[in-house]
C-alpha cells in the first residue's frame, strides 16, 4: 500500500498540470473578449431609437451605417482608439470637432457603451451586419483631385471648367469662381452680385442660379443676373439642377420644379433635409446629401444607388462627361476642401 503522502504528491502534480493547461486558455478567452471590439455590430439600444450598424476596423476606423426614415442609406466616418475597457471616438471637422469617451463592458457577444451621462449604447455582434462599407453602399474612388480655395457646396461643369460661387469675409465679398480642371487651378475669379446657393447650365449653355425665392439667369461676362423668375412662396431655394427645360430644385424642406418656358414653379414634393447640391445627367438626379451621393429618378421618389467616398464629406456634385462626376468635398483627415473627380 502506498503511503498517503505519495497520493498527495501525485494529486498536486496532476493539479499543477491541469492549471498549467487551463490558465493560458482562460487568459486567452478573457483577452479575446476584452479586445473583440473590431468587427460588425448592430445596436440593440440607443438614446437615438433607430438601429445602426457599427463597423470597427483593425486600423482604428469606425463606420456607422443606417437607413434613414426617408430611405437613404447613410454612412458616418469616425476614428477610434480602444484601451483598458475605454473607447475614444473622434469625428466632425475643424469647425465642429466631436470627441466622445465611453466605458465599455463586454458580456459574451454583447458590448455595453456608457459615457457616464445619458448616452448609452448596447451593441450585439452580428454576422449578418456589413463586414465592409461596400456591403452597404457603393464605394467611390478618386481619379483626380485638387485643393479648393474655400468651402464650396453648389458646383457645375462645362467644357473642362468647374464653376461655383463663394462668399469671402474680410472684406465681405461674393465671387464667381472658375476652375480649369486640366491645370487644377483657378482660371477666373470675379466679384459677383450675389453668392448664389445653387447653379447649373442648361443644354443651351445658359447658366441658371437660385437664391432665396427666385431662379436667375447669370451673365458670366458681367457677373450679374439678367433675369429673375416668378417668386416661390413659402420656402427658399438652396440647390438646383438643369435638365430638359426644367430646373430641379431643393427648397428649405421640399423638392420643387421650375418650368423655364412657363416661368412657373410646380408643386412641392417629398419633404427632405440635408441636401447641399444637385446634378442632372441622362434623365437622373444626383443628390449630395448628408455627406454622401445618391442617384434618384427626377420625380424624387426612392433611392436608386447610394455612393460613399471614404474619408470625405461630399457637399457638391457636377456631371462632367459620361460616367465622370466632380465633387466638392472635405477631406475628413486633413480638413482641406477639395474638388474630387470620380467615376460612377
Amino acid at each position: 500500500m502506498l503511503h498517503p503522502s505519495i497520493y498527495h504528491g501525485k494529486f498536486f502534480v496532476a493539479l499543477s498540470l491541469l492549471l498549467a493547461l487551463c490558465l493560458p486558455a482562460c487568459k486567452k478567452d478573457k483577452a479575446e473578449i476584452n479586445n473583440s471590439i473590431t468587427g460588425s455590430w448592430v445596436t440593440l439600444q440607443s438614446q437615438y431609437g433607430n438601429s445602426q450598424y457599427y463597423l470597427f476596423t483593425a486600423d482604428g476606423k469606425l463606420y456607422k451605417m443606417n437607413t434613414s426614415l426617408a430611405g437613404y442609406p447613410e454612412v458616418q466616418y469616425f476614428i477610434y482608439s480602444f484601451s483598458n475597457d475605454q473607447i475614444t471616438v473622434q469625428g466632425g471637422d475643424q469647425y465642429n470637432p466631436i470627441t466622445n469617451l465611453y466605458n465599455v463592458r463586454f458580456s459574451g457577444d454583447t458590448a455595453f457603451f456608457n459615457d457616464g451621462n445619458a448616452d448609452q449604447i448596447t451593441l450585439l455582434k452580428d454576422n449578418g451586419a456589413p463586414k465592409q462599407v461596400s456591403d452597404f453602399v457603393i464605394p467611390l474612388s478618386t481619379t483626380d483631385k485638387f485643393t479648393d480655395t474655400a468651402k464650396a457646396t453648389g458646383i457645375t461643369y462645362k467644357d473642362g471648367k468647374l464653376y461655383t460661387f463663394k462668399y469671402y469675409s474680410g472684406p465681405s465679398v461674393s465671387r464667381f469662381i472658375e476652375y480649369n480642371t486640366a491645370t487644377r487651378a483657378v482660371s477666373a475669379s470675379v466679384v459677383s452680385d450675389y453668392a448664389y446657393s445653387g447653379l447649373d447650365f442648361t443644354a443651351d449653355g445658359i447658366l441658371w442660379c437660385v437664391l432665396y425665392q427666385h431662379a436667375y439667369v447669370f451673365n458670366i461676362p458681367t457677373a450679374t443676373n439678367s433675369f429673375q423668375s416668378a417668386t416661390l412662396t413659402g420656402n427658399s431655394l438652396w440647390a438646383t439642377a438643369a435638365g430638359n427645360g426644367v430646373l430641379y430644385n431643393y427648397a428649405t424642406a421640399a423638392y420643387i420644379t421650375y418650368d423655364i418656358a412657363a416661368d412657373d414653379f410646380g408643386q412641392e414634393r417629398e419633404v427632405d433635409n440635408d441636401v447641399t447640391d444637385l446634378a442632372y445627367a441622362d434623365g437622373y438626379l444626383y443628390v449630395a446629401k448628408a455627406g454622401m451621393l445618391y442617384k434618384k429618378h427626377t420625380y424624387y421618389s426612392g433611392v436608386l444607388e447610394s455612393y460613399y467616398l471614404d474619408n470625405y464629406e461630399i457637399r457638391g456634385v457636377a456631371h462632367a462627361t459620361g460616367n465622370d462626376f466632380w465633387l466638392a468635398a472635405r477631406n475628413n483627415t486633413t480638413g482641406v476642401n477639395e474638388m474630387v473627380k470620380v467615376t460612377l
